[in-house]
């Protein structure tokens, strides 16, 4: 009952539930495309045997990390060997399927909504974790959508006034990622805020930006990167992630000189890469009733 009042409180809310739709227009036909909770279907039909298999199959010591971070007691190793050693280690789970795309498109995912306020997403593919550019690639992303002062946010909202939020955001997989942007605007004033949309994000890849952006939005990354890490669960989350998901643990310091090493020609090289306006998805939740319609709604150089 929990997790099926969770999945429609998702559903009922078009700012969380544009980013499920955006991934399921991705990566459809691939894992990644599914909702983490599922559906009221799926979850109606699990048993407890299936909960009681997942986390026999998972949850085994050779696929855990354990961190500990903060006033460390001398005899933590005993504390977590008694704690941890005695789960049964058990044959590694099978890995999922790498993600393979090679068609071309624009790709759609909508759901049909009377809003007045419409959540529009478009998604580009980006390299997964551990990928060399990815410090390039958040910084990009910082540059076009991460701050009140961004390309972005000025050129759309403040300039314009098409809509009230916009931001990019990045989520990077094992082997893939995702580059996105989300707005929520006036159904009416869709058309306009695509245009400009998709005008800053040609200018960004046929002239990159200048030294005092690149600059600025470093030093935001730096300053996000040390407030993020001023209480010791979220030191402990850092360093976890990275060993969990990389084999690898970089400090702060290291992650620093890799922000502050990208270049003007890195940001440009990037944004030629990952915005390309062949390939790419949109989602959308408001009174759109056909794919056709929404398209309309794209700049006739892209369609």
């Amino acid at each position: 009952g929990v997790i099926v009042e969770e999945i429609k409180m998702y559903e009922e809310n078009p700012i969380m539930h544009i980013g499920d739709l955006l991934e399921e227009a991705m990566f459809s036909g691939n894992r990644l495309g599914m909702e983490i909770a599922g559906s009221i279907e799926s979850v109606k039909r699990m048993k407890r045997a299936d909960v009681i298999e997942y986390r026999d199959s998972y949850y085994i010591p050779s696929e855990m990390t354990v961190v500990v971070a903060g006033n460390i007691p001398k005899d933590i190793k005993e504390i977590l060997e008694k704690t941890f050693g005695r789960v049964p280690e058990r044959s590694k789970p099978p890995g999922f399927e790498p993600y393979k795309n090679d068609e071309q498109r624009i790709r759609i995912r909508r759901q049909y909504k009377d809003l007045k306020q419409i959540q529009i997403a478009l998604g580009f593919a980006m390299p997964g974790r551990g990928d060399k550019d990815l410090p390039v690639i958040n910084l990009l992303s910082g540059l076009l959508g991460g701050a009140m002062s961004s390309r972005l946010f000025i050129e759309v909202r403040e300039r314009r006034g098409l809509c009230y939020t916009i931001r990019s955001f990045t989520e990077a997989y094992a082997d893939i990622g995702v580059f996105g942007i989300k707005a929520g605007l006036d159904a009416k004033r869709l058309k306009a805020a695509m245009k400009v949309i998709f005008s800053e994000l040609a200018k960004i890849k046929k002239n990159g930006v200048t030294n005092k952006e690149l600059q600025y939005i470093k030093d935001h990354v730096a300053g996000s990167l040390a407030l993020g890490l001023e209480n010791t669960s979220s030191y402990a989350e850092f360093v976890g992630r990275q060993e969990l998901l990389l084999g690898e643990v970089k400090t702060p310091d290291e992650k620093l000189a890799e922000i502050q090493a990208v270049k003007r020609a890195d940001i440009k090289r990037v944004a030629e890469q990952i915005l390309d306006f062949n390939n790419f998805a949109v989602a959308a939740i408001g009174p759109y009733q056909t794919d056709e319609e929404l398209m309309a709604y794209l700049p006739a150089s892209i369609k």
